[in-house]
């Protein structure tokens, strides 16, 4: 460890997307920031998922920031892959000149805000750091998830996780099994699922999932065109949206139509592809009525039965829950058990016993051999990033102390009893396209330190949240989840923390929509006096 301690105005932790853009609106406003990334390479989430077939289900127009249009930076997809994606950030730090502020393989080991020069004294595993404000990029889906598989380290063949996935591995003469079925799991099946990919692919599933064609491929000239002309126009349209992702949200409710007009709406949506697009493009109660969830579940199951040949297979790949949890797009995922080489294996019949040298045995008595094993088992999602680390506010409580009776924030961007410390996409923001989300909070927090620090060098007042305002806004975002279906979900789920043994369940959103989201923020920045919710001092 380095004995100098370096010192910043802004320390900022993780070189995500939200993170990438959080240092560019700092350092261009002239002050000195510096980011801290704990892996070799910029990226965040899309640095640790390499995994086959990686791709964002946001549509590539609106997976970038609103200043970087079709023109400076074009899209031909319309999803954009993991390669996509880190091309951009690249694009973005390249634009604007911050490779500099950037410190790679540098972990966030302890941060403690010192109450005597209102700095926070960070440890990192490259020495120290003494900044006025700190701000936590670390992401939603960054604490890796390891199911509890008895004798799981006794498998004598190749195992990962598959935010751990290694470079250039060789499949091909494989047998491979993986276990979870979410967004990365339908992904690396649909892959690895392929004719050659690999000698055999066996899927472990517990909770069938619904998942919708992405109906990715080049976009339309014309759309391109439009987009390009109207590039100022469609980013408030996003902005004021309830969830961003730049299709036409639903107005209509399910039970306003008759049977055969809901279907050919359901199977428009299902043509024209993308999960999102299915929940929140055709009606606009799918979330909120269970029997409009039913009906668009109903279909999803419908479209199973179609397309996957073996009854078998068919059975152990239907949901029987509700629709309601983070909507799945797939590149074929469901024609792909159609694959004579791929099966699997229905976990609420035959559970996992326990894993052997050879491979995963389950209760019937059957060995699964294999040679790899692939765990797509998510993330200890939201708070799960901060409670890794010890993040210690005022008398030397810690984040984990604070949040011991559940997890807590203000407008999903701070915490009562941490001064001078901000969140990016943190526990209890907006639910929706999270670079609108980001960009916004970026926004947010930037306008704040800069009525707190007016001139880049000069002295910093200290920003708090208030436990009142943190109360109400808290009993805002449970008043507002209680109204949706999300939270009678009875399966587990990152997006409520039920895929986490032990952890308490709760969705970690506002689901109010990005456009209310943003209003509450503008409200909190244009009050007398301003920011609202916050002792500036």
């Amino acid at each position: 460890m380095h004995a100098e301690t370096r010192n910043a105005e802004v320390l900022i932790v993780g070189a995500g997307l939200s993170g990438i853009y959080q240092l560019c609106s700092l350092v261009g406003q002239g002050y000195n920031a510096i980011l801290i990334e704990m892996g070799t390479d910029i990226g965040g989430t899309w640095y640790w998922n390499r995994y086959p077939g990686a791709m964002s289900d946001s549509g590539a127009p609106f997976y970038r920031f609103s200043q970087d249009d079709l023109q400076e930076f074009p899209a031909k997809n319309r999803f954009v892959n993991r390669d996509d994606i880190m091309s951009y950030l690249r694009y973005v730090v390249d634009k604007h000149k911050v490779q500099d502020r950037i410190n790679l393989n540098t972990e966030l080991r302890r941060a403690v805000f010192d109450e005597d020069s209102a700095t926070w004294r960070v440890e990192t595993s490259q020495g120290h750091i003494e900044a006025r404000y700190l701000v936590s990029a670390m992401g939603l889906l960054n604490k890796t998830n390891y199911p509890d598989i008895k004798g799981l380290d006794d498998f004598g063949g190749e195992l990962f996780h598959s935010a751990r996935f290694p470079t250039d591995f060789e499949f091909s003469d494989k047998k491979v099994g993986i276990i979870g079925n979410g967004s990365t799991g339908v992904q690396i099946i649909t892959e690895l699922g392929k004719a050659g990919a690999c000698n055999s692919l066996t899927s472990f599933q517990r909770h069938p999932q619904y998942t919708v064609p992405n109906g990715d491929g080049p976009i339309p000239p014309e759309d391109l065109r439009e987009l390009v002309q109207d590039w100022p126009g469609t980013w408030k349209r996003i902005f004021g949206s309830r969830m961003g992702f730049g299709f036409e949200e639903a107005t209509t409710l399910t039970g306003s139509v008759d049977e055969a007009t809901r279907q050919k709406v359901f199977q428009d949506a299902w043509d024209k592809g993308g999960g999102l697009r299915f929940m929140f493009g055709t009606f606009a109660d799918i979330v909120a009525d269970p029997a409009a969830n039913e009906a668009a579940a109903d279909f999803i199951r419908g479209k199973i039965k179609e397309i996957v040949k073996d009854p078998a297979k068919a059975e152990a790949l239907t949901p029987h829950d509700l629709f309601a949890r983070r909507p799945l797009s797939d590149a074929g995922y469901y024609e792909t058990f159609n694959n004579p080489w791929v099966d699997i294996v229905d976990l609420r019949k035959s559970p996992i016993d326990q894993m052997t040298a050879e491979g995963v045995l389950t209760s019937d008595g059957k060995l699964h051999q294999l040679d790899v094993l692939i765990l797509a088992t998510g993330f200890d999602a939201m708070d799960g990033s901060y409670r890794r680390v010890s993040i210690e506010g005022r008398g030397g409580e810690t984040l984990n102390e604070s949040w011991s009776d559940g997890t807590r924030s203000y407008l999903g961007c701070s915490v009562a009893g941490f001064p001078n410390f901000f969140m990016i996409l943190g526990p209890y923001g907006a639910f929706g396209n999270n670079i609108p989300i980001a960009e916004t909070v970026v926004d947010f927090v930037t306008a704040m330190v800069r009525d707190a620090m007016p001139q880049p060098g000069g002295p910093g007042k200290t920003i708090e949240a208030a436990k009142e305002a943190e109360d109400q806004w808290m009993a805002m975002c449970h008043s507002i989840a209680d109204a949706t279906l999300f939270t009678k979900l009875d399966a587990p789920t990152w997006v409520n923390g039920s895929n986490i043994a032990g952890k308490k369940q709760e969705l970690q959103f506002f689901v109010g929509g990005i456009g209310a989201y943003r209003s509450i923020l503008d409200d909190c920045r244009s009050s007398e006096p301003r920011w609202k919710g916050f002792s500036v001092s």
